[in-house]
């Protein structure tokens, strides 16, 4: 955990996530105060890991949204709401396949960025490929290519002390927007921080990721809204994906169907 003057906080809006919520814990108790989390009715086990995490001493604040609803944007709002109680420099909405990395010592890093704008932080998206040991149930060491490129850049957004009160979430974080004008804050790209995200892990998984996602936004879905759980719902609606599938997944994951497929660099994080 760190202890500085630089204080971290981060939230995030869980489900089925039994594959990887301990990780993402583990992870991020390294470099946050706190870890709030959001967490919907699940069937794998999520809450019990959750509640056996924050039973062993983790910073861990678990938010139960009994609403069958998906509704991230409006949940995480009360989660941000919640955090700014432990008057934090700094709060980072998280999906929990994403892992916050830093080239330089996070508080260094930290240091360096300014406090009158949102810090967009890139995704580097991690790749399985058939080579995996499908023994190792570590997310994090199973899987250890991404793609060499982001062909389509997303990032998320850290949100400094000074814009808290200002500052309206939007379904995936990827925008914030002001509170009374209702245009996006001032942003800043990071060149030091990054999100390593494993949106893809097993065929179970994907799958269930599909159906709900599709399910998330199926009224919402447009050309730049959704149109990946379309496409991926479409797809696997009468078959698994195969291993080879999981690669062409995670490769060609929130790109359009006329962007490149990027290509595979061995980067393993830990």
């Amino acid at each position: 955990m760190m202890h500085s003057a630089m204080q971290m906080s981060i939230i995030s809006y869980m489900r089925n996530e039994a594959d990887i919520a301990e990780m993402f814990v583990r992870h991020h108790a390294q470099i946050a105060e706190r870890i709030m989390v959001v967490l919907r009715p699940s069937e794998d086990g999520t809450e019990a890991i959750l509640t056996k995490l924050k039973r062993e001493g983790f910073p861990l604040t678990i938010l139960p949204d009994a609403s069958p609803e998906f509704r991230q944007a409006d949940a995480l709002q009360e989660a941000f709401a919640w955090a700014m109680r432990d008057t934090p420099d700094w709060i980072l909405p998280l999906d929990c396949d994403e892992f916050l990395t830093s080239d330089i010592p996070l508080r260094a890093a930290l240091s360096m960025l300014p406090r009158d704008a949102i810090t967009l932080i890139p995704w580097k998206t991690y790749v399985p490929t058939p080579e995996d040991d499908p023994q190792e149930t570590d997310v994090l060491r199973r899987i250890r290519h991404r793609r060499s490129s982001e062909v389509r850049p997303f990032s998320k957004a850290l949100i400094p002390s000074s814009l808290f009160d200002r500052a309206i979430l939007q379904t995936g974080n990827h925008t914030v927007l002001d509170r009374t004008t209702r245009q996006p804050l001032p942003t800043f790209p990071s060149n030091a921080l990054s999100l390593a995200h494993f949106p893809v892990r097993s065929a179970e998984q994907i799958l269930r990721k599909i159906q709900t996602g599709w399910s998330g936004m199926q009224s919402q879905a447009s050309a730049e809204q959704g149109y990946h759980w379309r496409d991926l719902h479409a797809r696997f609606a009468h078959k698994p994906p195969a291993d080879a599938d999981l690669t062409d997944i995670a490769l060609r994951y929130a790109l359009r169907e006329d962007d490149r497929t990027p290509e595979l660099l061995f980067d393993p994080i830990r």
